[in-house]
């Protein structure tokens, strides 16, 4: 396995852990708006849904790309990166400043995933 495609791997485990840290904290904020009687936005209640769920999608394609040399695992991990970075924008729009460095380890991870010395490697594409 090329290197690229393990260290893309374990940074995906990384934004997955990252993640879920992420779903917890807005967990507690969203609890304590809820008890205040604050009015909630759609894009807090988008953002609360979409972090676990992009977590646990990150830790199975992390899983899947260290594991599998198929090239349709890299697509679906790049996929979720784009994902990711619309889910960070989401938060950017909420009123946070940290879905930025999100962006930037989303667009690090496709540019290692897109890197020119693993597109040409021979892929098992069953």
């Amino acid at each position: 396995m090329p290197k690229v495609l393990w260290a893309a791997g374990i940074i995906m485990y990384l934004q997955a852990v990252t993640s879920m840290y992420v779903a917890s904290v807005q967990l507690g904020e969203v609890m304590r708006q809820v008890r205040g009687g604050e009015e909630l936005s759609g894009l807090t209640y988008l953002a609360f849904v979409l972090d676990p769920v992009v977590a646990v999608l990150l830790a199975v394609a992390a899983t899947a790309l260290i594991t599998s040399q198929r090239s349709v695992v890299r697509l679906f991990a790049i996929i979720l990166e784009a994902v990711g970075i619309a889910e960070a924008a989401i938060n950017l729009f909420s009123g946070r400043l940290q879905p930025m460095l999100a962006i930037v380890i989303a667009l690090v991870v496709i540019g290692l995933l897109l890197a020119p010395n693993i597109r040409g490697a021979s892929y098992d594409t069953r």
